[in-house]
């Protein structure tokens, strides 16, 4: 009997285990290979053609790195940050609360604009802010879309001179975001 006993418990082991298996490898093999997924599958979007993609960097689930120049060391960037909430996340508390945050966070900081704006078909909101980081002058537009307990926060970043080249290649990347 105790055998028997061992022997079934055994064998429900090895179903549960084939069942993940079979149920993880479901979830890989219905993602779109024209779409970059953060490690845990919690958002996807489409990267610009050519850029490095880096992954889990501190808060950063994502990074795309765009082509280097030769009059800045930064490239232009897009990076993605997934924050979770305990509970449903109010975009419009978080965007008041960040108007009195970001001019903290960044030495010689300048809004440039700030409005809603749609990510990936959900209401959004979007800040354009410049600063200086040491001698360079950079210039972002922030991105902050909410669903239930996530809060996404885009970042698609360039050194001033080149942002407006770059604002293109980010929106497209932006208007692809998708929460999974």
């Amino acid at each position: 009997m105790m055998v028997r006993h061992k022997v079934g418990l055994r064998t429900s082991r090895i179903m549960i285990a084939c069942a993940l298996l079979v149920s993880t490898s479901c979830k890989r093999a219905d993602r779109d290979p024209g779409r970059t997924y953060d490690r845990k599958g919690r958002f996807s979007l489409k990267a610009p053609q050519g850029f490095e993609v880096q992954y889990q960097l501190g808060k950063i689930a994502v990074n795309l790195l765009g082509d280097k120049s030769k009059d800045s060391p930064l490239r232009p960037h897009i990076a993605i940050e997934l924050q979770r909430k305990s509970g449903r996340i109010d975009l419009d508390r978080f965007v008041k609360a960040s108007e009195h945050t970001l001019p903290r966070l960044f030495s010689d900081f300048k809004l440039h604009e700030k409005s809603a704006a749609v990510v990936g078909g959900r209401r959004a909101f979007r800040w354009v802010i410049s600063y200086r980081d040491g001698q360079l002058r950079l210039k972002n537009a922030i991105y902050a879309v909410a669903r239930g307990r996530r809060l996404a926060l885009i970042t698609c970043g360039a050194p001033l001179a080149r942002f407006d080249a770059h604002l293109p290649v980010c929106k497209a990347a932006v208007d692809s975001f998708r929460f999974e």
